[in-house]
């Protein structure tokens, strides 16, 4: 009875033995995994900051070359927008265009617009025109944003974008013909280093027809039965430039962020990376440790036995 008892207890602790081994070897084989892993995304978010690296110097090119275009004509029209005159008429319907991004890993750049037009008053005088796919995706989950979108659209993926592709959607614009001002906000270069939101108002081209501003052409030595034609030319072209600079300085400042995102994911990777080396190291130790304890225990018992 006594052997049996005795043998049982040899059991038991063997079971035990082989199962803490089996814990011991089954954390490393997990860290060893969990390794592997983060470095495998270190080495994806290094190869997407160099991508962005060598993409950076000719986007902000493009948006510098577009910047002279586009004020040269905002220098004409701007002064007339209802929110940029001294004294503000009231009831002003805005349409509001927002220049979103197509793909994400570019930081807090499109939740910092939506979260400032979330947190605006919302009434009948406001509608929205969403260009880019993130920006498509947060108006959709806001039930009140989402009823005041007159279009939305977003930009090939396969070719670069152009002017011929600003002139489509401020030919839309323009149809729309239900508001006194475009309100345009999108990402900017405040400095070579500093982004910020820019918002920038223009009138439509029935605000500068109207009796109150019509007069305002006079100077201009265009005859007065051609006048019309000639706004609405050069606001349609005004809004071309405007689609267009917005959508250049929009793309500069995303793979500017992108670029920095993903060299903090990479540093974050490292730092990652470092640690379980360390902890994976620190529990293999412990194992050969206690594996050698078991050993020189065993050997003694047997040489006492």
């Amino acid at each position: 009875m006594l052997t049996r008892v005795v043998r049982r207890n040899t059991n038991r602790k063997h079971t035990i033995k082989n199962t803490h081994q089996s814990l011991r070897f089954g954390s490393l084989k997990e860290l060893k995994l969990r390794q592997a892993s983060v470095k495998s995304i270190g080495k994806i978010t290094n190869t997407m900051k160099v991508v962005a690296s060598s993409k950076l110097q000719g986007v902000q090119n493009a948006a510098a070359m577009t910047s002279d275009f586009f004020r040269s004509q905002e220098k004409l029209f701007s002064p007339l927008a209802p929110n940029n005159q001294e004294e503000k008429p009231k009831d002003i319907k805005t349409l509001t265009l927002v220049i979103t991004t197509d793909k994400g890993l570019c930081g807090a750049l499109n939740s910092a617009i939506f979260r400032m037009l979330r947190d605006e008053p919302h009434d009948d005088n406001n509608s929205f025109v969403i260009v880019g796919e993130k920006g498509c995706k947060s108006f959709s989950q806001h039930n009140t944003l989402k009823s005041q979108v007159s279009f939305s659209g977003h930009q090939s993926p396969r070719t670069p974008f152009t002017f011929l592709e600003a002139g489509e959607t401020a030919d839309r614009i323009n149809k729309l013909d239900n508001f006194d001002q475009l309100r345009v906000i999108f990402n900017r270069f405040v400095t070579p280093t500093k982004l910020d939101i820019d918002v920038l108002y223009l009138p439509s081209y029935g605000y500068c027809t109207s009796s109150e501003n019509y007069s305002k052409f006079d100077h201009y030595y265009v005859a007065k039965l051609e006048r019309k034609q000639v706004i609405r030319n050069a606001i349609e072209y005004l809004y071309a430039a405007t689609v267009n600079y917005a959508s250049y300085q929009n793309q500069a400042v995303e793979i500017f962020s992108r670029r920095n995102a993903m060299d903090n994911a990479s540093t974050n990777a490292d730092e990652v990376y470092k640690k379980l080396s360390i902890l994976y190291n620190k529990t293999r130790q412990a194992a050969i440790t206690t594996e050698l304890s078991e050993i020189s225990a065993g050997a003694a018992a047997v040489e006492e036995g």
